[in-house]
């Protein structure tokens, strides 16, 4: 990938951040992994893999695909409508989807409320 192209990306995902920030209860991390993480992105057919994951015992009001539709909204970049968004707890993903939620929190950190806490 050309550096300009990282750098959109890159600005694309602080302000998806911002909007999950604002738009999401009981937030405890947001990572971004997979293939853009790896280094193995292509712009034209790769999606950008972005893990939020909430604090145990809360339920996001949210559904996944409502908070992709409001960051394209509110984003409007080249590349956001390539998000895909992984949202749930550390519980919820280690029952049933373990290897991924592994997968997931190896991926860069982009937030934690364990930073902002501090």
């Amino acid at each position: 990938m050309n550096a300009q192209k990282h750098e959109q990306v890159e600005k694309e995902l602080e302000r998806l951040v911002s909007v999950i920030i604002e738009v999401v209860p009981s937030l405890t991390e947001v990572r971004v992994f997979g293939s853009y993480n790896n280094g193995n992105w292509n712009p034209e057919t790769s999606d950008i893999d972005v893990f939020v994951e909430l604090e145990e015992g809360t339920l996001s009001i949210m559904k996944k695909e409502e908070i992709e539709k409001i960051a394209r909204e509110r984003i409007n970049g080249t590349h956001s409508h390539k998000f895909s968004i992984a949202l749930g707890t550390e519980i919820s993903f280690c029952l049933y989807h373990y290897s991924l939620y592994r997968n997931m929190k190896s991926g860069r950190l982009l937030y934690s409320s364990q930073e902002t806490a501090a």
